[in-house]
């Protein structure tokens, strides 16, 4: 009974450390684009242009994320 049951307990952990991964990466994520949210609208208040304010908010997430991980190039910033 124990053969059986063991190949199932390690595939379950096996599954909770990967969840527990991917979490781990999103809250990662969502941080660095509060930050350079943050960022862009602080250089906006301090009198950049909305074109400054945009490069400068993603210059912040480019330099927050694992760029093997994620392509920022993509993210579109509006003010």
């Amino acid at each position: 009974m124990a053969g059986l049951i063991m190949p199932l307990i390690v595939v379950a952990a096996a599954a909770a450390v990967e969840y527990q991964g991917t979490v781990q990466a999103k809250i990662h994520a969502q941080s660095s684009l509060d930050a350079a949210t943050l960022a862009a609208a602080r250089s906006f208040a301090s009198g950049a242009t909305q074109d400054e304010a945009e490069n400068i908010g993603k210059k912040f997430a480019e330099n927050s994320f694992d760029h093997k991980l994620v392509d920022v190039s993509s993210f579109e910033m509006t003010l």
